[in-house]
């Protein structure tokens, strides 16, 4: 079996209701509800108890950063802080220009900037920086917090890194040598070789699974009651405060790549449609006859996912878009 690639990172965002870093290596004290362990250590632990060989996990680096927007009112800089929903992130980027997220190159030249009056801090505890401004706040890695995450890769005897992405990175040495976090991993795991882990892992047993059904479309569905085990965390008990309840993520990735195309990553969703997909002779993707919302076949089954913010899904490229960008006419008043 090929590497697994787990997405170790944008566990958090505008979605959540507050400011905080979107991959924190261990949980915090503000960390509770569908948060207490949404986190990497802990999500790596997760893919181990079912199953998963350390070997063949790779654990994600985000080189951009998640912004957001306080309140005028809140004084609070802390990770766990409450912000405004409606604002719809932190101010876009110069280059980038995607609200709630700037790239680590356009991170990097603000707190270089001497008039820029950025506040920077480290998050002790899940080993990542964050900065803020007025009503702005950011959460980041920078190449303290890469070491870390290098470290703990070799430690846990994981795979390797995987990036979201390359050109994040301070590619044109703005603020010092070029590619700084893409340096530093590949320093830090120059010569590794991964080593097989001392326990070995148990699959979860088949009465321990989730049950399936399939509906009468054809669509799988899955409940979302299952057993689960509590994970217990190598970093040092903290003490928790009480906050008040987070809303789920609604987990989606743009990109910002000037195309302005973003990909859905969310569970598939079951709106009581029928349509017939023919699943037969294809693993891919089949576009459903709702502008917003695309099948993919899997093992013969069709998975129905919905594209965010509004967008389309764009059938000759097999990515969700902007409406002007559809290529289905009936789609670009959408």
């Amino acid at each position: 079996m090929d590497a697994i690639h787990v997405m170790a990172y944008d566990l958090r965002g505008n979605w959540a209701g507050f400011a905080d870093v979107h991959s924190p290596l261990y949980r915090r004290p503000h960390d509770q509800w569908a948060y207490e362990k949404l986190n990497v250590h802990d999500g790596l632990l997760l893919w181990e108890e079912k199953g998963c060989p350390a070997k063949k996990l790779v654990v994600g680096i985000p080189l951009y950063g998640r912004t957001f927007t306080l309140s005028q009112s809140n004084n609070n800089y802390e990770p766990g802080t409450y912000i405004n929903k409606e604002a719809g992130g932190g101010k876009p980027g110069e280059y980038t220009q995607a609200k709630g997220f700037l790239s680590y190159y356009e991170i990097c030249t603000r707190l270089q900037t001497p008039d820029g009056n950025w506040t920077q801090k480290f998050d002790d505890v899940g080993k990542v920086p964050y900065m803020y401004k007025g009503t702005q706040w950011v959460g980041y890695e920078n190449v303290e917090s890469v070491k870390y995450k290098i470290d703990f890769i070799k430690k846990s005897r994981y795979a390797g890194a995987m990036v979201w992405a390359i050109d994040m990175d301070d590619f044109q040495g703005l603020c010092g040598d070029p590619n700084p976090l893409m340096n530093t991993i590949s320093k830090g795991l120059k010569g590794y070789t991964v080593p097989d882990k001392d326990f070995p892992t148990t699959p979860t047993p088949d009465w321990a699974k989730p049950p399936s059904t399939t509906s009468s479309d054809n669509i799988q569905t899955t409940q979302s009651t299952q057993t689960t085990k509590t994970i217990q965390s190598t970093q040092p008990s903290t003490t928790s405060k009480p906050t008040e309840k987070p809303t789920e993520k609604p987990e989606t990735s743009s990109t910002t790549d000037g195309t302005n195309k973003s990909e859905s990553t969310q569970p598939p969703i079951d709106t009581g449609e029928v349509e017939k997909i023919d699943c037969k002779n294809t693993d891919g993707f089949v576009p459903s006859k709702d502008c917003h919302s695309y099948y993919e076949c899997v093992h013969g089954v069709p998975m129905k996912f919905k594209c965010p913010n509004k967008l389309i899904w764009q059938t000759n490229n097999k990515v969700c878009d902007w409406p002007q960008n559809a290529d289905r006419e009936e789609c670009k008043s959408q």
